[in-house]
């Protein structure tokens, strides 16, 4: 029960139990903060009112009990079909002397009134609530279409930035595959005639094939941002099996310690989802190269918001945490190339993928103590 509600309800209980004249009465229904009138049921006079709704209605006493509740517009009616006893609680439209508008706040009761039966009404002004509450609706509208907007333009960019990305990438394919191809004819049918024209040579073959590298690379990375998601019920440690599978052949000579445990059953695209293990595992084995023993371990943990994280952790070369925010821009490392292969993209994507999902990616390490990375994606 509101305030309101809960003292005209109160009212009520005094009126009932006292005569109108009694002096304690009195006092509580002049000295109330809420405006508050009686209405003679039959006449529709008013027959008492208070001095919070003399100031709030702006007339004076005698003149206010000279008036009927139609002349402040009010739609008595309601009150009057209710049945005695009954609390009618609605919001109106009043005026104050002069014409200005606001908005009541109401509830009335059916009392004794000096032996004539009448309606008691407490008022509330909410004219000021309600102007606050449109204000912040229009507010509220208009922050929503600028938002729509905004969405609709960045959506637009994207696409475009796709398409630019996915087009650029494809052309480029084809003569970078002749440069390759020329090199190695070149080498076969006239062999380089001293050590710095094969040297030229292998340095035009190594810069093609980087090249062919980065170009595959910024294909996939188009294609999760484009590609439509297939959702559906992911089992993650089937696909951490098969990346670890692919990878075998590329790390047989080395020593690797596959630490998998239990992962959950995920809501995802599966081809999509392979991708992000894919570049985090092959980031584990790359960076891991030096060490004699290779750990990399794969498991999930219970967040304290609640979501589920998966991580893969290596015991490798590590990061500096200082430039953790660099991680999953496109073409950003921390490594030199020199050291580490790669093109600074299989990071970037497996962002994509995660935010596509829903979800968030991020990564902690050391350097020399390796490195962990952790991603939430929706449990099924």
């Amino acid at each position: 029960m509101s305030a309101l509600r809960f003292l005209a309800a109160a009212l009520q209980r005094l009126v009932d139990r006292m005569d109108p004249q009694e002096g304690r009465y009195r006092m509580l229904f002049e000295h109330s903060p809420l405006p508050m009138w009686v209405v003679d049921v039959e006449t529709q006079r008013f027959l008492g009112v208070n001095e919070a709704a003399v100031r709030l209605y702006g007339y004076g006493r005698e003149a206010f009990l000279a008036m009927t509740p139609e002349e402040l517009r009010v739609p008595i009616g309601d009150f009057l079909q209710s049945d005695a006893g009954a609390v009618v609680h609605g919001t109106f439209r009043h005026l104050r002397k002069g014409g200005e508008p606001m908005d009541i706040d109401a509830v009335g009761h059916l009392v004794m009134w000096r032996g004539r039966a009448a309606r008691l009404v407490v008022l509330n002004d909410i004219t000021e609530r309600k102007r606050t509450q449109q204000e912040l609706e229009r507010l509220n509208r208009e922050l929503e279409d600028r938002v729509r907007s905004r969405t609709a333009q960045l959506e637009a960019a994207n696409k475009e930035l796709e398409a630019f990305s996915y087009s650029v990438s494809h052309d480029l394919r084809a003569p970078v595959r002749h440069i390759d191809g020329f090199v190695k004819l070149l080498e076969r049918e006239q062999p380089p005639a001293t050590d710095k024209a094969a040297h030229y040579l292998s340095t035009i073959a190594s810069s093609s094939h980087r090249m062919a590298s980065l170009i595959d690379d910024l294909l996939a990375l188009s294609r999760t941002g484009r590609a439509p998601l297939e959702m559906r019920t992911v089992q993650l440690g089937s696909l951490v099996d098969e990346v670890i599978v692919d990878l075998r052949p590329d790390v047989a000579r080395r020593k690797i310690e596959w630490r998998v445990g239990t992962l959950p059953a995920v809501r995802g695209d599966p081809s999509l989802l392979r991708v992000v293990l894919q570049n985090l595992l092959d980031n584990a084995v790359k960076y891991t190269r030096d060490e004699p023993a290779t750990v990399v371990e794969v498991g999930a943990l219970r967040l304290d918001e609640g979501d589920t994280a998966i991580y893969v952790r290596d015991n490798g070369v590590g990061f500096d945490m200082r430039y953790a925010d660099r991680l999953f821009g496109v073409f950003q490392r921390l490594h030199r190339a020199e050291d580490f292969e790669g093109t600074g993209i299989g990071l970037a994507t497996a962002r994509r993928v995660i935010h596509r999902h829903g979800g968030r990616i991020w990564g902690e390490g050391q350097p020399g103590r390796g490195a962990c990375f952790y991603f939430t994606v929706e449990r099924a």
